[in-house]
């Protein structure tokens, strides 16, 4: 019996295992994985979802139509390629009375940078400590960064349109956007 006891002690004990740098890390048992990713879905933000109050970006918006848009960072393919397509339909946003703004973990001088190299017109907020996105509900602990998402805010404050990205390439077009700010008036 005591053998039987070692047996199912050993299994649920980590396993070392070889990292790229050389060094050990300890691999996990199927169970302990699942329990692990169980524990980070615990802990994930909640996103805010339609008819959420929603924080301020920014206390200059505060009345306005507003859609704000998390992304990754200036590093991201996706996230540049999202932004120079709101910028290229910028005027259509605009004429649907919304101002349009971005927000991620990166410096106000990668923004900067970023928004001069996209040729961008429309605000990226600088978000390191990720307390926006946290607000919002759509920080990602594991890698400091925010999920792609966005809302839409009208001018009460409410979230009328919500989409937090499952991946980096899952993403509201513009057009999307569009079609949620016509159903607001």
């Amino acid at each position: 019996m005591h053998k039987r006891l070692l047996l199912v002690a050993l299994v649920c004990l980590p396993i070392p295992a070889a990292r790229a740098d050389g060094k050990t890390r300890e691999k996990l048992t199927p169970a302990q994985e699942r329990a692990a990713q169980a524990e980070k879905l615990r802990r994930r933000d909640q996103p805010l979802s339609v008819g959420a109050k929603a924080p301020p970006v920014n206390e200059k918006l505060k009345g306005k139509t507003a859609v704000v848009v998390f992304y990754r960072g200036a590093w991201c393919p996706s996230c540049r390629e999202q932004l120079a397509q709101f910028q290229d339909r910028l005027d259509e946003i605009e004429n649907r009375g919304a101002k349009l703004m971005a927000v991620s973990a990166d410096s106000a001088t990668d923004s900067k940078a970023l928004a001069a190299r996209l040729g961008l017109n429309f605000p990226l907020f600088s978000d390191p400590t990720l307390d926006i996105a946290a607000k919002y509900g759509v920080r990602q602990t594991e890698r400091d960064i925010a999920l792609p998402a966005l809302f839409i805010i009208d001018a009460n404050g409410k979230v009328r349109f919500a989409r937090i990205a499952e991946h980096s390439a899952d993403r509201p077009s513009v057009d999307d956007v569009l079609q949620a700010l016509d159903k607001l008036h």
